[in-house]
């Protein structure tokens, strides 16, 4: 018997799967200069909140497109900052995340409005 198989999602782990997937993301996000992406994450900077829905749905038209599936409970939309790869972004600005610096036996700056509350 001269039977064929495919797979029916991208797997991990074998040869060719990491750059097949890097480079499909690539081809998919072409264009879409405020879409970045890094492995099997996008992240998505905007200036303005239209903005933001704008490239939202232009990317899940794409992803549609080239059926990729997304799973919405891995999802982050419409946030301001993002912790990612420890470091904090967002608001024009990369920090360390806050577990990082207190690692680091870093104070945090209680300057900072929205940290107030920790002191």
């Amino acid at each position: 018997m001269d039977c064929q198989y495919e797979f029916l999602r991208m797997p991990f782990g074998m040869m060719n799967s990491g750059p097949t997937l890097t480079r499909a993301v690539k081809k998919l996000l072409c264009g879409m200069d405020n879409v970045v992406d890094y492995i099997d994450d996008l992240l998505i900077h905007t200036e303005t909140w239209e903005a933001h829905v704008k490239t939202l749905s232009e990317l899940f038209k794409r992803l549609q497109e080239a059926n990729f599936t997304v799973r919405p409970v891995k999802c982050l939309l419409g946030l301001r900052t993002v912790d990612f790869l420890g470091h904090s972004l967002g608001r024009g600005a990369i920090g360390l995340q806050d577990e990082n610096l207190t690692r680091l036996g870093m104070p945090l700056d209680p300057r900072q409005r929205e940290r107030l509350g920790r002191y």
